[in-house]
């Protein structure tokens, strides 16, 4: 729509400062193995390269196609207004591509002759979110170990049902959730935070014919009614489209997984939620192919994929954020009588890999200050007056 992405630039800043300091030690881990006894952690991270054939992190750059003239309008406004940017345009009434610093021609785009022209943005990234938070994870050891004279933490993947069960087991000087959508399923919180639930489809694709010769958006990202990420050469991962279901907080405990050679698909037990699932995926097909035509011609459906989201209100002009901050009781409510500060970080809705760093790095600095003030007012709208309706 326009928008500038509210903290957009420092919250990329420190996205992509962190995921390089976790690929950063994931190589020193992997250097170290050979020569040293490694730890539990250390192992865990060359495994999972052992496991991965492609970065977690990948420049792919952003291409967006403008639907008529007034989307083209806009797309120079933004790169009028954000030359540091160094966004690059296409207006097929001109047949060429205006540059905007340091900016190189698109070569060769069978995109350029498609809506009003495009806009294309360089600093765009492709990251295998999975592979990415278990180095993530596995760095945080890593790093806890170093530090374990001064300071330990769990990071708990299972199904936690109350804080409560939390202390029974250990003493904690604090807690932080950061459950997502499935915050309602822990006792002491239930319904204390205003999150909506949607459920988000995204299908991966494989090219038919892996030795065709590549069409003009291979390696680029393209942007749309959906997105197209194209990890590989000969792959596709296409999504996120929201199904009109409405989830409960247990049905983000877990993903759903299809896969369209699935045996068991055909069976009476699966057969309904295959064919949900297949249906959702021609949805998220449709819209991948809306971007441009053609653009997924070659490419057949190897299998689709569902989770939850957990959604924040929107918040003016700066649409969906975060929300974070300490977790207060009433003397009426069970979370009362708990031992241990707590504080929370969810709402990330689809902006997890923008702000995760950034949210990050604010929650810790006020944890260790004991100052929730230190937070970005934005992020506490939903205590308050600032919090606005879905």
């Amino acid at each position: 729509r326009g928008n500038v992405t509210w903290k957009g630039v420092e919250a990329m800043e420190d996205a992509l400062e962190l995921m390089n300091q976790v690929d950063t030690l994931r190589k020193k881990s992997e250097n170290h193995l050979s020569s040293s006894p490694s730890s539990a952690a250390a192992t865990s991270l060359s495994k999972q390269k052992e496991q991965e054939k492609i970065s977690f992190l990948k420049q792919t750059g952003l291409l967006k196609v403008a639907r008529d003239e007034k989307e083209l309008e806009r797309f120079i406004r933004i790169s009028n207004e954000w030359k540091g940017l160094e966004l690059q345009i296409y207006d097929n009434k001109d047949d060429q591509v205006t540059k905007k610093k340091n900016g190189s021609l698109l070569q060769s785009l069978p995109l350029a002759s498609q809506g009003a022209g495009l806009m294309y943005c360089p600093h765009g990234y492709a990251v295998n979110s999975p592979y990415y938070l278990s180095c993530l994870a596995s760095a945080c050891e890593i790093l806890a170990e170093k530090e374990a004279s001064k300071a330990s933490f769990n990071v708990i993947t299972g199904v936690v049902d109350s804080i409560q069960s939390l202390e029974d087991e250990e003493t904690y000087s604090g807690i932080i959730l950061c459950a997502g959508a499935a915050v309602d399923t822990i006792k002491e919180v239930r319904n204390k935070f205003p999150l909506r639930l949607s459920e988000t489809y995204t299908i991966q694709m494989d090219k038919e014919d892996k030795l065709e010769k590549a069409d003009g958006s291979d390696g680029y990202s393209l942007l749309g009614k959906a997105y197209v990420v194209k990890p590989e050469r000969d792959k596709a991962v296409v999504g996120a489209v929201h199904s009109d279901t409405k989830p409960t907080a247990e049905d983000a405990l877990g993903c759903k997984h299809h896969h369209m050679s699935d045996e068991n698909a055909a069976s009476s037990e699966f057969r309904g939620e295959s064919e949900g699932m297949e249906d959702m995926a021609e949805l998220v097909l449709e819209r991948g192919r809306s971007i441009y035509p053609r653009l997924l011609d070659d490419y057949c459906v190897n299998s689709v994929h569902a989770g939850v989201r957990g959604l924040p209100p929107k918040t003016g002009n700066s649409g969906r954020l975060p929300i974070m901050g300490r977790v207060e009781w009433a003397e009426d409510e069970i979370g009362s009588s708990l031992a241990s500060p707590c504080w929370m970080f969810l709402g990330l809705g689809a902006r997890g890999l923008l702000y995760h760093a950034y949210g990050a790095k604010k929650l810790t600095q006020a944890i260790a200050s004991d100052d929730e003030s230190l937070l970005p007012a934005e992020l506490l709208r939903w205590k308050g007056s600032y919090l606005k309706q879905f």
